[in-house]
């Protein structure tokens, strides 16, 4: 409940009177848990599945109608237990945004991350996001070394934001839970890195045991994947299959560095997993917005390694798969 309590109260600032629609897939209690905390704050709250009978049709026809649902709503609530088909969540987002609603997107929503990465104070984060920003937003290099063999180095350029994620929507704009990272365009990014603890590419999802026993070596070159390793064969399969999708599918978007503090374990989620700390690379897509990036692609793979040591300039960020205290204090 202290999760359900931070995401209605800190994340989404239900308030007396307003009204909330509760678009859900497959909550069962969860789904209740939210409502009544909104309705002991005096808000008016409905729930439409996203999978029911008042949302079928084609893409258009579904944002029509989803655009109706919200016409004379304040605040709206994506809940899902699971990641929920992709597109259909793409197309949620995009319809939202730019409505007059305070959209909230919330996937892989369980009693686990209700009790962990979902406790986290959007207050806390926004302290942690505005300290790495100070610092990184000066450019200069990154290191990243892991036990597994990661050796990889980034260069940042002053020209390029840092981008925070904190998870508090505005009127017409959308943000997602959980959360809790800064995010950059790294101009250079020379090395070696391992993915052992998560990989996503598409359809195909690696995590925990079954990737630290079979990692993913990827060798960079100017911010580009020149080589790629992995005793697995359906992963390398899949992944050089996405790399070779177009010509900026196989160089680094973006780098993402968790700040959430609560984020300690692994869930089996995608949306958590992937804010566990050390520094995540997104290949392809680059969020080019809101990151300021030359390029990108519709095509993203997206990977994470353990027991990072991460500094920049020579100053800790994250030690042995930890975020270190300087950030959070």
């Amino acid at each position: 409940m202290r999760g359900v309590d931070n995401i209605v109260r800190h994340h989404l600032r239900v308030a007396e009177g307003e009204r909330v629609l509760i678009l859900h897939r497959g909550t069962g209690e969860i789904l209740d848990a939210f409502a009544d905390q909104m309705r002991q704050l005096g808000a008016d709250v409905r729930s439409t599945p996203i999978d029911g009978p008042k949302l079928v049709g084609s893409d258009a026809e579904i944002a029509t109608k989803l655009r109706a649902l919200v016409r004379d709503v304040d605040v709206a609530l994506y809940l899902s237990t699971d990641e929920g088909d992709a597109d259909r969540g793409a197309l949620i987002v995009s319809t939202m945004d730019g409505t007059s609603v305070r959209y909230l997107h919330a996937t892989d929503v369980s009693e686990k991350a209700l009790a962990s990465t979902l406790r986290a104070h959007p207050d806390q984060l926004r302290a942690t996001n505005e300290r790495l920003a100070e610092a990184l937003g000066r450019g200069g290099e990154v290191t990243l070394q892991s036990p597994a063999g990661t050796d990889l180095r980034l260069t940042l350029d002053p020209r390029y934001p840092i981008v925070p994620y904190e998870g508090v929507p505005e009127v017409g704009r959308w943000e997602s839970v959980p959360t809790g990272a800064v995010s950059v365009y790294p101009i250079a990014a020379e090395g070696v890195y391992v993915a052992d603890r998560l990989l996503k590419a598409g359809a195909l999802v690696r995590w925990g045991r079954d990737l630290q026993r079979t990692p993913l070596k990827l060798t960079l070159e100017k911010g580009r994947v020149v080589d790629l390793e992995c005793a697995d064969e359906e992963v390398a399969t899949a992944v050089q299959a996405r790399f070779d999708a177009d010509a900026n599918a196989s160089t680094v978007g973006f780098v993402s560095i968790a700040t959430n503090p609560l984020c300690l374990n692994e869930l089996r989620s995608f949306a958590n997993d992937a804010l566990l700390p050390g520094l995540r690379l997104m290949f392809g897509y680059s969020d080019p917005k809101k990151t300021g990036a030359p390029r990108s692609s519709p095509h993203w793979t997206t990977v994470l390694g353990r027991r990072h040591d991460l500094k920049h300039d020579g100053t800790p960020i994250v030690t042995a798969g930890r975020l270190d205290r300087r950030w959070t204090d």
